[in-house]
């Protein structure tokens, strides 16, 4: 009853603000005028804690202790409650720039002392962080990486948070459906891009969920979902370079032609073509080109050649199994040599990391290998990226010619998702 009290209060005290505002200014749009954001990762005085805002309403994550939830904002002021190992407690932050000031306490009257922070690079997450189309509406998900998750819920102040088991999948907490409602129990099985989950004394099943894309920071791409057999994805290869590491010939010159082809293999064994390329008619008999030189070139060893060629590829989980790339040389003289190389690449491993079913700490570094790692069931290595809110997933790999040995390429190359 006197957490409620507090939140009439607040509430209160919000609108006579809000009314104050708009004589002041003349705004209608109360909001506007006096929330301020508080999203983003913030090293406080007592340790790491991840906020993401909708609207007035914050949620956040407070180390490995619980969650954070607005009572309300206000103007630069952040009135909120928080979890410490099962006990609740009360905070007031008022925020200035990337830091805030504030205090704290087991009552509404923040006795305990102060409680300040300074802004600082967004922590990563788990894989779970991100929009999630549920029965009952949308989700947004901080993932902690202390297990600690919470989500806004709704447009009016409802939230979710509780703590993940990750060995088990399974996460445990509480929700309320708006500001001032009660809080009810819940619980979510999460596997890949789904859950099943359960409200109150209700069964599993009552309460299920898909994953969005979370990789494209599009509006189009929080409309797609990732997990379903019938979803399609868009992803683009990029052929960023190439150079010779060895030559036979004199001055370390290689005398040839180039071809690096791409082909993806449906579940039918049949190949696709490419949506979209930076090349015209790029594709036939079954290979899209990402670089083709029929002229004879002399590529010296050690020099970068910048390509910068793409391809743009529809994917179906339910459809594709294989990709491959094919780098191939041919030597102009004495006679031709074929270097080749077919590299399987399994491409729903690559995706699931794409879409942050997995992260990069997943996989295993590949010793020597400057950060890359070896995703299953592919032969080359890569680096596993995130920049902003998307992810890229940048390969390497090297092809020698087979039977002496004494020609060698390399080549660089980027896959993501586009819209």
């Amino acid at each position: 009853m006197k957490n409620l009290k507090y939140v009439i209060m607040l509430i209160a005290l919000t609108m006579v603000n809000c009314a104050f505002a708009k004589a002041e200014t003349k705004n209608s749009s109360c909001i506007e005028t006096l929330v301020t954001d508080w999203s983003g990762t913030w090293d406080t005085s007592f340790g790491q804690v991840i906020l993401n805002q909708k609207n007035q309403y914050v949620v956040g994550t407070y180390r490995e202790l619980g969650a954070i939830r607005s009572l309300t904002t206000m103007g630069t002021a952040f009135y909120g409650e928080f979890d410490n190992n099962g006990r609740v407690g009360y905070f007031k932050w008022i925020k200035s720039g990337d830091s805030f000031t504030g205090t704290w306490g087991w009552t509404v009257s923040h006795e305990q002392g102060a409680w300040n922070g300074t802004k600082t690079t967004d922590a990563a997450q788990n894989y779970i962080k991100g929009k999630w189309t549920t029965t009952y509406g949308e989700l947004d998900f901080i993932n902690s990486k202390t297990g600690i998750m919470v989500a806004h819920y709704g447009n009016n102040g409802g939230m979710v948070w509780g703590k993940m088991n990750h060995t088990t999948g399974i996460f445990t907490g509480k929700y309320r459906r708006k500001l001032g409602a009660v809080n009810e129990t819940c619980s979510f099985i999460f596997k890949n891009t789904t859950f099943q989950g359960k409200f109150n004394n209700r069964a599993y099943g009552s309460w299920n969920g898909h994953r969005k894309t979370a990789n494209i920071s599009t509006a189009a791409a929080a409309s797609s979902t990732v997990g379903n057999s019938n979803n399609i994805l868009k992803f683009k290869i990029t052929l960023n370079t190439f150079k010779c590491n060895k030559s036979d010939n004199l001055r370390n010159r290689e005398i040839g032609s180039m071809n690096i082809f791409f082909r993806l293999q449906n579940k039918n064994g049949s190949y696709e073509t490419s949506d979209e390329s930076s090349l015209s008619n790029p594709c036939y008999n079954g290979y899209c080109k990402l670089y083709r030189d029929n002229n004879p070139n002399r590529y010296a060893v050690g020099t970068n050649t910048d390509v910068q060629n793409y391809l743009v590829f529809e994917y179906q989980e339910s459809d594709y199994k294989k990709s491959y790339i094919d780098f191939q040389f041919s030597e102009e003289y004495p006679g031709i040599q074929r270097v080749k190389e077919e590299n399987e690449i399994y491409l729903p491993q690559i995706l699931d990391f794409l879409t942050g079913k997995t992260n990069a700490s997943d996989y295993p570094l590949v010793s020597g290998h400057n950060g890359r790692r070896r995703i299953p069931n592919t032969h080359n290595s890569f680096w596993l990226e995130t920049v902003g809110n998307k992810r890229y997933a940048r390969g390497y790999s090297d092809v020698k010619e087979v039977n002496k040995g004494k020609i060698a390429f390399g080549y660089h190359y980027t896959i993501e998702l586009v819209d």
